[in-house]
């Protein structure tokens, strides 16, 4: 039998050998194969030409489906990767190919979700399209280039079954006297006298959240005496830590605002009334 063995075990380890040099090719097509698509999404701001009318209700489902593809992409590129650097130690360990498989995929199953919620990898467009839509809005170009970029959301309706989180996104100002947006599909204006209060919240349901991003939401009082609020999130960065800081930075910027703006207005009733 002593003849027998070394070659079963020699034609146990060619076949293994292949095997992970199949892996590694596959991890490499498909390590290439997402980089490739994330290169041609950022190229074509995820195949977006047209900002002569609304674009964002598409590009929500374009985007998701880009992210599905590039992440699935690394991920199916790491699973292989790992297996195939990983056979000799379970072959020492006696640890069933399938089992050592299905634990590597869930290991990179999890770092990704991880990785997805502490980076944004999409965020060179997030700067790009706001400013292409109201460029072709017509908006002046000096006007444009002080706007900082935000996307914008109903605090009142859950984030669970949305694949955007955002209901819009465009250019925020924060101006003496005014708030102004311009967004894809929505523009508004809110005075000293709209403001109710501003409000912090965390939404457990977004990727953000696993960042530390709380959120900044407006509370703004309509023409009908109700309330809306706007929950208002900053875009362009490329971690949710930096998220996390705008947000917070945003918050202060408001509040700041909402001080100047009501002492301005005060001093201004007071003048009327000591002039009256």
């Amino acid at each position: 039998l002593s003849p027998i063995e070394p070659a079963e075990d020699d034609a146990s380890n060619g076949g293994n050998q292949s095997l992970r040099v199949l892996l590694y090719a596959t991890g490499v097509f498909f390590f290439l194969a997402a980089v490739g698509a994330y290169s041609l999404i950022i190229a074509t701001n995820c195949f977006t030409s047209r900002f002569d009318r609304p674009y964002f209700k598409a590009f929500k489902s374009r985007i998701y489906g880009a992210m599905l593809v590039v992440m699935s992409g690394l991920m199916v590129s790491a699973i292989c990767v790992l297996h195939a650097s990983l056979i000799p130690y379970f072959e020492r360990a006696n640890i069933p190919d399938q089992y050592g498989f299905a634990a590597i995929a869930i290991a990179v199953g999890i770092v990704e979700f991880l990785l997805l919620g502490l980076f944004d990898i999409f965020s060179p467009i997030e700067r790009v399209l706001p400013v292409k839509r109201q460029r072709a809005r017509g908006l002046p170009e000096s006007f444009i280039k002080t706007g900082i970029a935000m996307g914008i959301s109903d605090p009142d309706q859950s984030s669970v079954r949305k694949t955007v989180v955002e209901d819009d996104e465009g250019l925020l100002w924060i101006t003496p006297g005014t708030i102004s947006y311009r967004g894809d599909a929505e523009d508004f204006d809110v005075g000293v006298g709209q403001f109710v209060e501003i409000e912090r919240r965390v939404d457990p349901w977004s990727m953000a959240a696993l960042g530390g991003v709380v959120h900044t939401i407006l509370h703004v009082r309509r023409g009908d005496g109700s309330t809306r609020r706007i929950r208002f999130h900053p875009y362009g960065l490329w971690t949710m830590r930096s998220r996390a800081m705008a947000a917070d930075a945003l918050a202060e910027q408001l509040t700041a605002w909402y001080n100047e703006a009501a002492a301005a207005l005060q001093k201004e009733t007071q003048v009327r009334t000591d002039l009256g």
